[in-house]
């Protein structure tokens, strides 16, 4: 008879794969066991943190994942269709003959959300006998924002996540949205580590950090931890900055206004950024140049063949590249208007720009991630994204005309805002803001190739803008 064990692992093999945020689409794998947690939930219902690191080809890669999960006793007369098996996974025979129990996918479930926000309340840990855990934290005026939160928990999935799963806990003012890390890496999570850092700031243009948990196990090498879960306040109301602006780009009216807000916001995080965390150290510098060569030509191995054979410009740019004249510092690292919202300001002040996901881009590894990075990195990032939403309101609205101009006024805008809080002279035909705007491009193309096919000559047609132009006079050294 198949145990317990075996029968949830081969449920979850068939499960997984079928998830968005899972990152082994289309390959032959399975679950190695990394821990389990168990966390108690009462009420005949009991939960836990189940980690697995994904093998491949029998091979063992660096990727672990959390699967948080919540059993209960098999009724065997719900819907597993009706609202209450929201994250419905499967049945599983039980411990004794004859007994059942219903799997849920954890996040998706209130009696779980509730259990993870109080361990993050009391700051508690949960251990098991072999070393593992899971330990909850709060941020500074965390534990009386989490205690006071109406219970029980209404709750509200967020969908189209592509690598978490995140939940709004009582949606409206006062409420959290609570964020499960799927796929785990040793260290800090930036999301929580940056986040928190903000938080204890006093930055406005991000919601605060409320609480993490972090997990713990055991390996040859000595003890892993990892970040687990974080939450954030829930600001009601927020509007996408990135449909914004393709909505203003398709009518033709000005975003110059907003653009220029979202500068002074970028700006004002990238200062607080470098006062809140430890100082670069002489070699990042280096090695920002360094990573960044690489990155290009990684991406340009895949590119290649969509952009066209620019090998003899791409590695003319790369040569240029001697210097960097701003000093490395964390930075958000995956800036676009898709990680933006608008709200309401107190007392009727206007819009207040909300970044968020802090977590880097996502085809990065983790490590590169959490390493010192360059400013200018994030302000590419948005002027990309501007361009980004002209070929996006094409695309949605093919009779719309965007205005020749539209895009150029955005960057204008954004450029001048970010100065008049961080002052200084952004050069655009510097070879490193080239290198920075190409490695953007290219990476966009990649990440089309494996999701968006249709959407890949807008990120085309931006690389071989900026190749065509080192086509010409060699590029000058940086200043």
């Amino acid at each position: 008879m198949i145990s317990r064990t075996e029968a949830l692992t081969e449920l979850l093999e068939g499960w997984l794969p079928q998830q968005r945020w899972f990152p082994a689409k289309g390959r032959d794998t399975r679950l190695v066991p990394v821990s389990v947690t168990p966390c108690d939930l009462g009420q005949g219902l009991h939960g836990e943190f189940r980690l697995f690191r994904l093998a491949s080809g029998g091979a063992v890669e660096p990727v672990v994942l959390q699967v948080p999960l919540l059993f209960s006793p098999h009724t065997g007369g719900t819907d597993p269709a009706g609202p209450l098996h929201a994250g419905f996974i499967g049945t599983i025979p039980g411990d004794m003959a004859g007994e059942e129990w219903d799997v849920f996918d954890g996040p998706k479930r209130r009696e779980f959300v509730e259990a993870v926000l109080s361990l993050m309340a009391g700051d508690g840990i949960l251990r098991t006998g072999r070393g593992s855990g899971v330990v909850g934290r709060t941020a500074a005026g965390g534990r009386t924002f989490l205690e006071t939160l109406t219970r029980p928990l209404s709750l509200e999935s967020i969908r189209g996540e592509q690598s978490n799963s995140s939940v709004i806990a009582n949606p409206g003012p006062g409420g959290t949205i609570l964020k499960f890390f799927r796929t785990l890496f040793p260290g800090r999570n930036p999301e929580v580590e940056l986040g928190e850092a903000l938080t204890r700031l006093g930055t406005q243009d991000v919601p605060s950090t409320v609480g993490w948990l972090q997990a713990e196990w055991g390996e040859d090498r000595g003890t892993v931890r990892t970040d687990l879960a974080v939450t954030h306040e829930f600001l009601p109301g927020g509007r996408d900055a990135w449909a914004a602006a393709v909505l203003s780009a398709a009518e033709g009216s000005s975003f110059a206004r907003q653009a220029h807000a979202i500068g002074q916001g970028t700006a004002r995080i990238h200062r607080r950024l470098a006062e809140g965390l430890p100082a670069a150290s002489a070699g990042d510098a280096q090695g920002v140049l360094d990573r960044l060569a690489e990155r290009i030509r990684e991406s340009w191995a895949q590119a290649r063949a969509v952009v066209g054979p620019y090998d003899v410009q791409i590695e003319r740019l790369l040569a240029s590249l001697t210097t960097v004249p701003t000093h490395p510092q964390r930075i958000h690292g995956d800036l676009h208007l898709g990680q933006i919202l608008s709200v309401d300001s107190p007392a009727g002040a206007g819009d207040r720009w909300i970044f968020l996901d802090f977590e880097g881009e996502p085809l990065r590894p983790a490590v590169e991630r959490s390493l010192p990075d360059l400013p200018l990195r994030d302000v590419v990032g948005l002027l990309r994204s501007f361009d980004y939403a002209a070929g996006a309101a094409h695309r949605q609205a093919p009779d719309a005309v965007v205005p020749g101009g539209w895009v150029a006024d955005c960057s204008e805008a954004f450029l001048e805002g970010y100065s008049s809080v961080v002052p200084g002279r952004i050069d655009q035909r510097s070879p490193l803001f080239m290198a920075l705007w190409l490695d953007k491009a290219l990476y966009e193309v990649r990440y089309e190739q494996n999701n968006r096919p249709e959407w890949l000559e807008i990120p085309a047609l931006a690389a071989r803008s900026a190749l065509e132009e080192l086509s010409g006079p060699e590029v000058k050294g940086n200043p």
